[in-house]
């Protein structure tokens, strides 16, 4: 007797620290891509869309994929592609200061670059 399986997920993704990076003019891009990956893991799209800060994503996962990877997977093959080519030299300029900023305050005693627990 064959089995039938349904596991649809509604995904939201949200922009780090809400930034307003997903420009309307890039996003179709960045949609097709994030469709790439989810067809190259056997899952289907049916829906997605977003705005500057957020996107959604309606999809099926295939039985035999597990739902964490395939978030893994989106997340940090669209934070690639965006740092790469969606709006990256501007946002590399804004994460390379805010770096500096914050290896500075390191640097002058203000803030704890890791702690150990005892």
């Amino acid at each position: 007797m064959p089995t039938y399986t349904d596991i649809t997920y509604h995904l939201v993704f949200a922009t780090k620290n809400r930034e307003r990076v997903l420009n309307k003019a890039n996003r179709e891009d960045l949609f097709r891509f994030i469709w790439g990956v989810l067809k190259n893991r056997s899952c289907h799209l049916y829906r997605i869309g977003g705005v500057e800060d957020h996107l959604h994503i309606l999809f099926s996962l295939h039985p035999t994929q597990a739902l964490s990877n395939i978030v893994k997977e989106i997340k940090t093959a669209s934070s690639a592609w965006i740092m790469a080519d969606f709006r990256g030299s501007a946002l590399r300029r804004r994460v390379i200061e805010r770096e500096r900023k914050r290896l500075a305050r390191i640097a002058a005693g203000h803030e704890i670059l890791y702690e150990t627990s005892k």
